[in-house]
């Protein structure tokens, strides 16, 4: 048995963008970007948009829901 396998479920091989958790302007740089999206969610729980199929709510800059939430609480995470 080898001792020393890597973890494929943790660590940087599932660690999206980590290295913007390093940069303290991360979230002025999407407050600034027009196409930035936001996803409001609270442990395990998301903001859904209601309707005949309800779906995660991403939220366009300038949404008032992000004026309310906390910079502090915010986490920096991308799809490119």
């Amino acid at each position: 048995m080898e001792l020393a396998r890597p973890n494929f479920f943790a660590g940087p091989y599932i660690e999206r963008r980590a290295e913007e958790r390093e940069d303290p302007q991360w979230l002025a740089a999407a407050r600034a970007d027009p196409a930035a999206r936001y996803l409001i969610a609270q442990g395990t729980a998301q903001l859904l948009q209601a309707g005949a199929e309800p779906h995660v709510a991403l939220l366009a800059n300038g949404a008032p829901l992000l004026a309310a939430t906390d910079p502090e609480s915010a986490v920096p995470w991308a799809m490119r």
